[in-house]
């Protein structure tokens, strides 16, 4: 058990219906791999908001579960044409569907809305798929970063 998800779950034990709690601990089976489980967390939440449409739509593409994946991907993008959602958002469902270009250029709509979530666009496991893009690196670039490495 992670640190987080005993953190969540004591926030859980106070309001089982808390948000970001159900928004958290779907992030955490997401990256253990356990996309089942983090599908079932990621629908509790019933806070409007693109970011965590798009936390489901990603878990879906992901779990293999592609049409849900795109109908919240079409759903995310008819929405921003009617409120703020961030083009960060946006572009990790696409880079979780595979879409490299797509998700490169909503990324580089992130930067023109100097987005907060791109300081950890290196770092990012739902962008990991892009790290081999030159592209993607130009980006970091721009923005004044730099691909995060392990030492050899």
């Amino acid at each position: 058990m992670t640190v987080r998800q005993v953190y969540v779950g004591k926030a859980l034990e106070i309001d089982p219906e808390y948000p970001l709690a159900h928004w958290a601990l779907g992030l955490t089976y997401e990256q253990k791999g356990l996309y089942e489980d983090a599908i079932n967390e990621l629908q509790k939440p019933v806070m409007p908001g693109g970011w965590m449409i798009a936390g489901l739509g990603h878990a879906y593409a992901i779990a293999g579960q592609r049409e849900n994946a795109l109908k919240i991907l079409e759903d995310l993008i008819a929405l921003s044409k009617q409120t703020y959602v961030s083009a960060y958002d946006v572009a990790t469902m696409h880079a979780a569907l595979n879409q490299r270009d797509s998700c490169l250029k909503w990324l580089a709509k992130a930067y023109d809305e100097h987005s907060v979530w791109l300081p950890f666009m290196g770092v990012d496991p739902k962008l990991k798929n892009l790290h081999s893009d030159p592209n993607f690196g130009l980006l970091l670039e721009r923005i004044g970063l730099h691909l995060h490495t392990k030492p050899a």
